[in-house]
């Protein structure tokens, strides 16, 4: 029987795949991975809040960010497994808020619940400290440059 640990780990070999694909704007590639009745709590996000139910609400929560985001994009650097069930993405999120123009940089954390190889829930933490959100963009850059060297 394998650990839980290396059940996690498999999961997370999915996720950066998912959180690349993303990026590139594959909704489809992200949904694969969740749950079809996931729980998205994003409630603590920073523009488009609230709580999101299945892949139809996870798919409307993304297409949403169009409404209050301009040049949005999301960068996960580090995943960590927790067991039994828990993984943790830390990233940084850029984009220019519609309302005012002004430019929001951000750390986030994203807290998954992992059942039987799938996310059953995600919840979003955005981490509104700017000193915090400087310092991981600095580590985020680093890690860039010196995987293309």
């Amino acid at each position: 029987m394998r650990s839980a640990q290396s059940e996690l780990q498999d999961v997370i070999v999915r996720l950066r795949s998912a959180y690349s694909g993303f990026r590139q704007g594959n909704i489809i590639g992200l949904l694969d991975g969740l749950d079809p009745d996931i729980r998205w709590d994003a409630s603590e996000a920073l523009l488009h809040t609230g709580t999101f139910h299945g892949h139809t609400g996870v798919t409307d929560y993304i297409r949403g960010f169009a409404e209050h985001w301009d040049d949005f994009m999301l960068e996960a650097s580090d995943f960590i497994a927790h067991e039994p069930d828990t993984i943790t993405v830390d990233g940084i999120l850029m984009g220019r808020e519609k309302s005012t123009g002004r430019v929001i940089t951000a750390q986030f954390t994203h807290r998954l619940r992992v059942v039987d190889g799938r996310v059953v829930e995600l919840r979003v933490v955005v981490h509104r400290d700017e000193s915090a959100a400087a310092g991981h963009r600095a580590q985020a850059t680093a890690r860039r440059a010196s995987a293309t060297a």
